[in-house]
């Protein structure tokens, strides 16, 4: 009976794809928060759509800043640490998969909670612009 190659069922892509992949899916996720937001507050009375959206989008500057700048580095330097090929999946750490895990489960939670929808569009309209600004 012939053992069975565990390493050969991993989907390996070159170190510099790695990147790619994670740039392209915070950008998708960050393009997708920021639609959300910009819905439930353009459905608001004008008066207040404007400030809540500028706040929203200074915050998310603030936090690029502080703290998306910094883990994106991070990756990347973990990425460098990389064989040639990793595995496709290998671009957010074993930590990551559970902070994405819980930032899900939160977003799903609050969508359905009775904070009120332009309070979320601030939160939802600062991480999606961090998110887009870190992925490039």
């Amino acid at each position: 009976m012939r053992k069975m190659n565990w390493g050969s069922l991993k989907p390996s892509v070159p170190k510099p794809w790695l990147a790619a992949i994670a740039g392209l899916t915070w950008c998708a996720v960050g393009i997708m928060l920021l639609v959300r937001a910009f819905d439930w507050l353009t459905a608001m009375h004008d008066a207040i759509e404007l400030p809540l959206g500028l706040l929203g989008l200074v915050l998310g500057v603030l936090a690029y800043v502080l703290m998306f700048s910094k883990a994106a580095r991070k990756n990347m330097a973990r990425f460098d640490s990389f064989p040639a090929r990793a595995c496709v999946f290998a671009f957010p750490g074993w930590r990551g998969y559970g902070i994405i895990a819980f930032m899900v489960a939160l977003g799903f939670a609050l969508r359905h909670s009775p904070v009120p929808k332009h309070c979320l569009a601030v939160a939802y309209l600062a991480v999606g612009t961090a998110l887009v600004m870190s992925s490039v």
